[in-house]
């Protein structure tokens, strides 16, 4: 299995051009909301070394409580995170690298592998994004645990900026209900993994089994995005 994650893609493509692994919507950002979104500047630090990061919660306390900017930051980020996700699914699912390997054990079985993509607002995206995977997993709990589990990893928000960023996207139970698989998260960490390991396990049986035939479909339709995104 292999893991792409798309929130990470999101955090990268913040960083200024010269600290991005890829693409950068960092002076786009700035000319649409202004400096006020960056980081502190020392006091004597040097004009010429490397430029003021986004802070990131700057950001979301401007646009989590503001629809329209919401919007604003979504149309200059998800068209470059997508171009970037659709890169490294095709590159990883198809496992491009092993075909200009001089390792003479590459076969087509090292290349089957099954590409795994971490997406928070998958839902949010539409149904063509939804479209896109044959098989969508939702880690869900109740609502009671969810804020409770946001307001512990970031202790420097207040209630409503937690309750702010909750109801930003779709709730978790609709989206538990269009998912084709479940996982739930309402108890230990153990029992978590536990549902995991089989949730792998059943996935894995699925895509080696009857459903092998959309493969082709899906290295056709792959293709058709690469040429799209690289061009």
């Amino acid at each position: 299995f292999i893991i792409i994650n798309v929130d990470g893609i999101a955090h990268d493509i913040l960083l200024p051009k010269t600290m991005a692994k890829d693409e950068s919507v960092y002076d786009r950002l700035i000319a649409e909301f202004g400096t006020e979104i960056l980081t502190k500047e020392e006091e004597g630090r040097d004009k010429n070394a490397t430029p003021p990061i986004i802070d990131r919660r700057k950001l979301g306390d401007l646009v989590f409580p503001d629809r329209q900017k919401r919007k604003k930051l979504n149309s200059i980020t998800h068209p470059t995170i997508i171009k970037i996700m659709f890169k490294r699914i095709l590159l990883e699912g198809l496992n491009l690298g092993s075909y200009f390997s001089n390792n003479p054990k590459s076969n087509n079985k090292e290349r089957r592998r099954v590409v795994c993509v971490d997406i928070p607002l998958l839902f949010e995206g539409g149904l063509p994004m939804r479209m896109l995977f044959g098989t969508v997993i939702v880690v869900a709990c109740n609502a009671t645990l969810q804020l409770e589990r946001l307001q512990k990893r970031n202790p420097d928000l207040t209630l409503e900026q937690c309750k702010q960023r909750i109801a930003s996207q779709i709730p978790v139970e609709t989206k538990a209900r269009k998912a084709h698989v479940v996982i739930r998260n309402d108890d230990s960490l153990k029992e978590l993994k536990d549902r995991v390991r089989q949730v792998k396990v059943d996935v894995a049986e699925v895509i080696s089994g009857s459903q092998r035939g959309v493969e082709l479909s899906w290295m056709v339709i792959g293709l058709g995005v690469l040429a799209l995104t690289l061009s």
